[in-house]
């Protein structure tokens, strides 16, 4: 796979950000400069986001996961938000070596609702989400990122910031976003959390309008040894509305390592 794009910052222990669908790396931006104090932390776009050139047509959560790992090539500690938080946990499972620990932010083992499963988004409006890329592509992303914050009136500001960083390094790639949304729909990694032996922090808004703070529950339930900050007055995105709150406890989770 072509080179990914990243950003860099600090010294010290390793610490890797992977962002969610639509976004790209620039949204960790707030979290690198509350962390790069202490910690070398590296925010990668993955592949077909931001300024990373896209891989395939298909995004399969394995070949990002291994193009991810051959980029870093050494243990680190793990951040996955969303999106991120699925390649996070194939990294674990499938690259343990280089697996330090893992920070899940507003993550899920499966994005959508099913029979089994009622933590996730409902079928009907994930695929709204999915028609309304054919139509109207930047329509659907300023609506994706409206969903990402509580309802609460700070949640303008934040709206703001984050639609910017959408659009900050040109049109998004469409194919990589249609791609990207098939990987959320599809994957379902309940089966092989049994599989993830790294130590693990899980933080949630308890505001998350994309997925319910129930999916992070159920992980601090399935995952060996892993704890769960839930953030009072979050949404999908806990690290930009509390950056303060949340660079604080992934502080104290990396030096109990």
């Amino acid at each position: 796979m072509t080179s990914l794009y990243y950003e860099q910052s600090g010294t010290g222990p390793d610490l890797i950000l992977l962002h969610g669908w639509g976004l790209h790396g620039g949204a960790f931006r707030g979290l690198m400069d509350a962390l790069s104090d202490e910690f070398c932390v590296t925010a990668i776009d993955l592949p077909g986001f931001g300024r990373s050139p896209a891989g395939s047509e298909t995004m399969s959560l394995d070949d990002t996961a291994d193009s991810i790992a051959n980029l870093i090539a050494k243990p680190a500690v793990w951040l996955g938000w969303s999106l991120g938080g699925l390649v996070a946990m194939r990294l674990a499972t499938r690259h343990r070596d280089l697996v330090r620990g893992m920070v899940l932010v507003a993550a899920t083992p499966r994005f959508v609702q099913a029979s089994d499963w009622s933590s996730g988004m409902a079928p009907e409006t994930f695929s709204s989400f999915a028609d309304g890329l054919s139509d109207d592509y930047r329509a659907t992303l300023k609506r994706f990122v409206s969903l990402q914050t509580d309802s609460g009136s700070a949640s303008r500001e934040l709206i703001r910031q984050l639609r910017e960083e959408v659009f900050k390094h040109g049109e998004p790639n469409v194919e990589s976003l249609a791609a990207g949304l098939e990987l959320l729909r599809n994957t379902d990694l309940r089966q092989s959390l049994s599989e993830t032996k790294v130590p693990a922090l899980l933080i949630h808004g308890d505001q998350d309008r994309l997925t319910p703070a129930a999916a992070s529950e159920y992980l601090a339930q399935t995952l060996p040894g892993a704890e769960m900050l839930l953030v009072k007055g979050a949404g999908h995105a806990p690290f930009v509305s509390h950056t303060d709150s949340v660079a604080a406890s992934i502080r104290g989770f990396i030096h109990g390592l």
